[in-house]
């Protein structure tokens, strides 16, 4: 699938609305990117009612900037509800499937810090203790520091 013009998927409904959908995995939004492809969006379907999506199937310390450009986050637990429903509705389609097992196997890694000796946790089991933390404090931040030895997730 091709993007469209820096923007991962563009759906054009009924000729007057426009779902775009920017989906992000270890990575997050940057250098205005999300407010740039509004304004593209804009330009070339003014008559358009917009429904920006920030689908995140990694995770990120906060969503601010996608919230400030106007997308809604839409989060790798969401897609794993809404999946969970298919298949409980009967959906069988193997890639359906697949991409399921994927999404959760990603969710157990962030949630391996709750089964995993603190030696042997990874950087997901990290990321899933300061989502933890960052929760039960109602505040702070976490993320990736560089550093010649190799870095690490830090909060």
């Amino acid at each position: 699938m091709q993007q469209f013009k820096g923007l991962d998927i563009l759906i054009l409904l009924n000729g007057n609305t426009a779902i775009l959908i920017e989906d992000k995995t270890y990575t997050k939004d940057h250098s205005d990117q999300l407010i740039r492809y509004r304004k593209v969006v804009e330009k070339d379907y003014p008559n358009h009612l917009q429904l920006p999506i920030y689908y995140k199937s990694g995770s990120q310390s906060h969503y601010r900037s996608c919230k400030i450009a106007g997308y809604q986050p839409f989060l790798r637990e969401d897609m794993i509800d809404i999946m969970n429903e298919g298949k409980s509705m009967g959906l069988r389609n193997h890639i359906f499937l697949d991409y399921l097992k994927r999404l959760e196997q990603i969710e157990a890694g962030y949630q391996s810090y709750r089964w995993l000796p603190i030696d042997a946790w990874t950087s997901l089991s990290w990321q899933g203790f300061y989502r933890l933390l960052q929760k039960e404090l109602k505040n702070g931040g976490w993320g990736y520091v560089a550093n010649a030895r190799g870095g690490f997730q830090g909060f």
